[in-house]
């Protein structure tokens, strides 16, 4: 995996490092910076090493778990199978939350993403050991890379379907947006990215931005205090249900996730310190989940319905998600559950199921669409397994044989030209 590259996949990470350093260097970062940065690194191991140490693998377990049920939710949600064939009695009622609440996983996400950013990030932006540009290169190679890749496969994809059945087609604008990840939302009420889940990295980017930015001029310290102000903004928002890019609903709830994650690791940090006030924290967070999942269980009318404008988002955020972190990581059986080798395996590939999973959804799209499927595949359950044992085939080669190395390869050499620009 690390043999001696190829000219083409040479060429290939230099236009990826070069344009990893271009959208650093918009941070208007100087050689002074990165050389201030660069002196307080070398005290610190491997920074790649170092950051997946700290990680918390039950969390990432849960990512996993959630981008590979979002596979089994797009197919329903999309391919339309027959859904009494594919849960037949007695589990129609899991079929139906199925399709009804997978939405719900992508704000999990959010939320997930804020907690680890909290708990990889927050010290290290506060004490001003990380700079913007570091910052931005290392979103960059983590994001980037797989998001073109997946770009290129929806194109292939596209361009087939095109010459097959004479239908499809991606504008220009389109590609340069999702290549930018400026899409989904940012500049229209209708996300166009070209690969469908995308969508959400484009407004995590700009999640990611303003917790640096708050994080890092921002005289307030305290973790809970520091982010109550962007998740008020963001409920107001929410419910204002202003139809203008970028405060769009869709968009804006990736803020309040994300912040409402920062939230539930510094309410996590804090009740830690004490073993009291830890039991009682996750004793609550028990109940709590307990209690609204009841509730929409067997009295959903309570509670509405699961679109995605509903005010359900934010219960679910605050009254599930949140909690669910706080029980995962304070109930040892289950954090040691999650922390088993496959489950480790399974978050390192949450980000490679979640992006590629829909190219194969929208071959199998196009194909049912033309009738090409008998119904009785499309909703046969071990097709929609094969689909999902596909994914993890495509996304356990992708991660380790491509993204890895990628990512790598870029932190490389940006550190190398941090020595250089510091002489």
């Amino acid at each position: 995996m690390h043999g001696k590259a190829s000219n083409s996949e040479s060429c290939m990470e230099h236009v990826l490092l070069m344009l990893s350093v271009y959208f650093a260097q918009s941070s208007g970062c100087s050689r002074t910076s990165e050389g201030a940065w660069l002196r307080k690194s070398m005290a610190k191991t491997d920074m790649t090493k170092t950051q997946t140490d700290e990680r918390l693998h039950s969390l990432d377990a849960l990512r996993g778990i959630a981008a590979f049920l979002m596979i089994f939710y797009h197919y329903m949600v999309h391919v339309q199978p027959d859904i009494t064939v594919v849960f037949p009695h007695p589990f129609i009622r899991i079929g139906a939350i199925v399709s009804s609440c997978g939405a719900l996983l992508v704000q999990f996400f959010f939320v997930l993403s804020g907690f680890i950013f909290y708990k990889t990030y927050k010290e290290r932006i506060q004490s001003h050991n990380i700079s913007l540009q570091e910052f931005c290169v290392m979103r960059f190679s983590r994001l980037y890379p797989l998001a073109w890749v997946t770009i290129v496969f929806q194109l292939v994809i596209n361009v087939w379907i095109k010459f097959v059945f004479g239908q499809g087609s991606f504008s220009i604008y389109n590609i340069l947006t999702s290549a930018l990840m400026i899409d989904g939302y940012w500049l229209s009420k209708t996300a166009t990215s070209i690969n469908g889940p995308s969508w959400s990295l484009s407004a995590e980017i700009m999640a990611y931005l303003s917790f640096f930015l708050l994080t890092y001029y921002s005289k307030i310290k305290n973790g809970i205090l520091l982010y109550v102000v962007p998740i008020f903004i963001s409920i107001l928002l929410f419910n204002l249900n202003l139809q203008y890019p970028i405060i769009l609903p869709m968009f804006v709830r990736v803020f309040f996730g994300f912040f409402v994650g920062c939230l539930t690791c510094a309410l996590y940090e804090w009740g830690s310190q004490n073993n009291k006030m830890k039991a009682r924290i996750t004793l609550i967070s028990g109940f709590t989940i307990v209690g609204v999942l009841g509730i929409y269980y067997f009295a959903p009318s309570l509670i509405g319905d699961m679109s995605y404008l509903g005010n359900n988002i934010i219960v679910f955020t605050f009254m599930v998600f949140a909690p669910l972190l706080i029980i995962v990581l304070n109930v040892r059986p289950i954090k040691k559950c999650l922390s088993l080798k496959i489950f480790r395996w399974l978050g390192d590939l949450s980000f490679s199921i979640y992006m590629l999973h829909f190219c194969l959804i929208t071959i199998v799209m196009a194909l049912n669409t033309h009738s090409l499927f008998p119904t009785n595949i499309v909703s046969s359950r071990k097709f929609i397994i094969a689909i999902a044992i596909i994914t993890l085939i495509l996304a356990h080669v992708s991660h380790y044989y491509y993204e890895r190395p990628v990512q790598a390869f870029i932190r490389r050499k940006y550190r190398a030209r941090c020595v250089r620009g510091s002489l």
